[in-house]
């Protein structure tokens, strides 16, 4: 379990890493395609969630607005 635990924490980070460099170079907006990118990015599914949190910090931290997207989506 923990060696579970420390991978996901691993690829939450590296996903977090991935995600500021692609707003770097795509500039994203309240109105990016964030389910294209998802499906686009093709990770374990368990690690959807994470790259949507990571979309909703860098649009809320960006533009200073709550981007929609439903949560439950991704944790049913």
């Amino acid at each position: 379990m923990q060696n579970d635990n420390l991978e996901y924490e691993a690829n939450k980070y590296m996903i977090h890493e991935v995600m500021k460099m692609l707003d770097g170079i795509y500039e994203f907006t309240p109105d990016t395609n964030y389910q294209q990118i998802i499906e686009n990015l093709n990770l374990p599914y368990h690690l959807d969630g994470v790259v949507a949190d990571e979309f909703h910090d860098i649009i809320s931290n960006k533009f200073e607005i709550e981007p929609y997207y439903d949560p439950d989506y991704f944790y049913e």
